[in-house]
């Protein structure tokens, strides 16, 4: 495993005071969150050498005067949903994102290393993508179609127009007076906005397909379709657009498209870039082809910046267009899909991009401290007195040293087979759903030479493990459902009886005499409360249905905290398992994959917009909440070289700094601190 030390900067809300959008949510609040993922969208300052990678939620900004070797000036920029989509204007110095449900975002970034968020605005519908002209934005909603927003007070964005469309809306253009819209099976829109207040379809192009992605210059707009075709509509008449042109491709999703002069660079989605010479619109040419899967985005500024999803950013020389040559790639985060938490810190499994540990000593900022670069994919972890037990899916299960989370050091490894998905721990052992391996029961007690020394094979794959006691609970597939296995002796575990529910079992807890397992459905999952008080013959005491699905379950004090996938986090009052009770939900953008909790917060491992950390106001409102709840969002800290840190204290015998446990300190090293002086305080985080 490869230890990486993250920068200080990765864990800060970069977020100014303004109102936050409200969630659908019972009983629970918005406490903070690490929002990075998987790279989809991006812009660039060319002027500036400057570059903001979309990353889940957040966005990177880069200093790209180097392209062989980008340097990060930001990670501040925190979005309260998917970056789907941004625009950036330069004449202004602020990114706009579209922002998924957090709606309109708008921020300064006149100091690369500072953003600041000004305001934003939640429409009630995913935003898709954004373009910015003068005091007007206008954003194209997934569902919704177009919304036109004031922004000549940047702090309080107010919608002002909009127009309905039918079916969906997957990306936009703007140029001159008129938003060109991508209305999927409705063909490409074309909207009238000089009057923002009333927007208004003056044409239609109609190519026979799904409409993805549109690219406007000059009289021609390029359209794109989820079929492989682009079409090149004559647009000078925007009343009456006709097709001159038109290109296929390699057959995948059309992504987005940059126009540089007369060369348009296309992204496919699963099929990489084609670069096409579009100087005769009526006969365009391909010239070249390069890059493989998850193409999201492309950018121009003196060269091409490519959102390459799960593969981060990449940046290509394109001086031969003919021969694109990739000069450097940033990895992103992945997906999040699942986290412990010990003590202060989180434990974040992100699929490629490793182990993530977090600092909570301030949950309404998490900070990432250090990752783990695994070889497989990281599924999921387990922590225990100074140790990390992690299924990295292929790669087996490893055991790392976490007595100091930020110096995390690899102690062993083995492989039991299958893919190691879900582990829990017992007395000295760890007991692992591995998939066609079944279960997996593996000796921990020399935490440098784990050992596989007892395996079940289920006759179904192994999804999920509980155990109490000296029994095993094991979630398996829909023909037989939960195995329970004797694990009195762990060398030889053997199966005592099987209980059967209804669809297929997915995430399973227990809880002295009972067990609860979550049964997904797209739209209405179930939970279901098993007597295990006799492990061989368990007895459903009772089932409670979601709105939503049901996946990976936890439980604190008397509620049942249950991932709905795509409708956030529920909470089920469990205090009697004979009538359980849903209480509590919060719904999350992306996809809730793993859940865990501690006192009064929820900690969720949230696919592509990474951890988010909710507060369930049932059990009660801890102090360290305060600074991350309600409707303002606190401002961003100061950041400081050690030297000018020093300086200052130096010139001002009445400031002092403390740590963030409130303790003066005089040896100032990298972190987060407090300066006081007889007037007020103020944060700062040191950088070097």
């Amino acid at each position: 495993m490869k230890r990486d030390h993250l920068p200080l900067l990765l864990g800060l809300l970069g977020l100014t005071a303004v109102t936050t959008q409200a969630q659908d949510s019972l009983n629970c609040r918005y406490v903070g969150c690490w929002p990075f993922g998987p790279c989809t969208s991006v812009e660039a300052d060319p002027a500036r050498n400057l570059c903001f990678a979309g990353s889940g939620g957040g966005v990177f900004v880069l200093d790209v005067s180097n392209p062989s070797s980008p340097v990060l000036r930001s990670q501040a920029i925190y979005g309260r949903g998917n970056a789907n989509g941004q625009h950036y204007d330069a004449a202004t110095q602020r990114l706009y994102l579209a922002s998924d449900d957090g709606g309109l975002e708008i921020w300064d970034v006149a100091d690369p290393a500072s953003p600041a968020q000004l305001g934003n605005l939640a429409f009630g519908d995913r935003a898709w993508d954004v373009r910015a002209s003068g005091d007007c934005a206008f954003v194209a909603l997934h569902s919704a179609g177009l919304r036109a927003v004031d922004i000549s007070n940047p702090g309080n964005p107010v919608e002002v127009g909009r127009i309905d469309l039918d079916g969906q809306v997957w990306g936009m253009d703007l140029a001159g007076n008129y938003a060109y819209i991508c209305n999927a099976n409705e063909g490409l829109r074309i909207i009238d906005v000089s009057n923002p207040t009333s927007p208004d379809t003056v044409g239609r192009f109609d190519p026979d397909g799904d409409v993805r992605g549109v690219t406007v210059s000059g009289n021609y707009a390029y359209v794109g379709d989820w079929y492989g075709h682009v079409r090149i509509a004559d647009v000078s008449d925007p009343a009456n657009p006709t097709e001159v042109g038109s290109l296929e491709y390699n057959r995948g999703d059309f992504k987005y498209s940059a126009l540089d002069d007369t060369l348009l660079y296309i992204t496919s989605g699963g099929y990489g870039i084609k670069v096409v010479n579009v100087a005769d619109p009526a006969n365009p040419d391909s010239i070249a082809t390069f890059g493989s899967s998850y193409m999201e985005d492309v950018a121009l500024g003196g060269r091409l910046f490519v959102a390459n999803r799960y593969r981060g950013l990449q940046v290509v020389d394109v001086s031969d267009p003919s021969q694109p040559d990739t000069l450097s790639n940033l990895v992103c985060p992945s997906l999040s899909r699942s986290v412990a938490v010990d003590g202060r810190y989180a434990y974040l499994c992100n699929d490629h991009y490793g182990l993530i540990v977090l600092d909570l000593l301030d949950p309404g900022f998490p900070v990432p401290v250090v990752r783990f670069d695994a070889l497989g994919q990281v599924y999921d972890v387990a922590v225990r007195d100074g140790y990390a037990y992690v299924c990295e899916n292929w790669n087996g299960f490893t055991v790392l040293d976490v007595s100091d989370p930020r110096n995390p050091d690899s102690l062993g490894n083995t492989d039991p087979g299958g893919y190691s998905t879900t582990v829990v721990l017992q007395d000295d052992y760890a007991y692992v759903a591995c998939d066609d391996h079944g279960l997996s029961v593996i000796d921990i007690s020399d935490p440098a030479n784990p050992q596989e020394i007892g395996n079940y094979r289920t006759r179904e794959d192994a999804r999920e493990v509980a155990v109490q006691g000296n029994y095993a609970y094991v979630s398996t597939g829909d023909t037989v459902g939960i195995v329970v296995v004797d694990v009195s002796d762990p060398a030889q575990p053997d199966s005592v009886g099987v209980l059967n529910v209804s669809g297929y079992p997915a995430g399973i807890v227990t809880d002295g005499n009972e067990a609860y397992v979550a049964v997904p459905h797209t739209s209405n999952g179930t939970v279901h409360a098993l007597d295990i008080s006799d492990p061989a013959n368990p007895d459903q005491l009772s089932t409670i249905n979601l709105l939503g699905s049901a996946e990976k379950l936890f439980i604190i004090d008397d509620f049942l905290y249950v991932t709905r996938y795509n409708d956030g986090v529920a909470v089920v009052d469990i205090s009697d398992p004979s009538s359980m009770e849903t209480v509590g939900y919060y719904d999350l953008p992306s996809s809730a994959l793993g859940v865990a909790g501690q006192r009064y917060y929820i900690y969720v491992a949230n696919s592509s917009v990474g951890l988010w950390v909710l507060g369930n106001s049932l059990i009660g409102i801890e102090e360290e909440e305060s600074q991350g709840r309600g409707t303002a969002r606190p401002a961003l800290p100061t950041f400081v070289s050690r030297a000018s840190l020093l300086a200052e204290l130096e010139r001002d015998p009445a400031l002092v700094a403390f740590d963030a446990t409130g303790r003066q300190v005089s040896n100032i090293e990298p972190g987060v601190l407090f300066l006081r002086d007889v007037s007020a305080a103020r944060r700062v985080v040191l950088v070097d």
